[in-house]
């Protein structure tokens, strides 16, 4: 390729198909479409799950903490339902807060022990990482909140031996 000076895609564009073709066979073809962004194998997806999150952007801000509190159990409980529907659990817990102003802020809480997938503990970790939000008031009006779990790994359950 360097022969024919083709050192890059930018390159690689500029030439023509039966160019390409005739200099490479069969991979010519292949060449000009990859070149041009056109690639028609399957996609196959064997990527691990790094963490399990939900975040809503609302078009009208929550202006009161009972707002705040509301889209708040509304997120734990589908961050929940997610977790538990993919067998995970977690370590760590992130909430995310961007005000009207798209200040944005992110707060993490990470534990030795998987955090239960219960919705009343993740609803109980969010909230405590809210308070340490500056500035969470009226005058600047919440316009994003997500939680995520990170820190993944596999659901198992184990039989004990009730008689050990």
């Amino acid at each position: 390729m360097h022969e024919l000076d083709i050192n890059n895609g930018e390159d690689l564009i500029k030439w023509e198909q039966l160019d390409l073709i005739k200099y490479f066979g069969k991979f010519g073809h292949v060449l000009y479409e990859r070149a041009r962004g056109i690639d028609n194998r399957p996609v196959e997806a064997n990527r691990v799950r790094k963490s399990i999150g939900k975040e809503r952007t609302y078009g009208s801000v929550l202006v009161t903490d009972d707002e705040v509190r509301s889209a708040l159990t509304k997120i734990a409980n589908l961050v929940t339902k997610e977790v538990i529907k993919q067998k995970k659990h977690g370590k760590t817990l992130v909430l995310k807060i961007r005000f009207s102003d798209f200040i944005t802020y992110t707060k993490r809480v990470s534990f030795d022990r998987y955090i239960s997938n219960d919705e009343t503990e993740f609803l109980s970790l969010a909230t405590e990482l809210l308070e340490e939000v500056p500035e969470v008031s009226s005058d600047r009006g919440v316009r994003l909140l997500g939680i995520t779990i990170t820190n993944l790994d596999d659901l198992n359950y184990e039989n004990l031996d009730l008689f050990k």
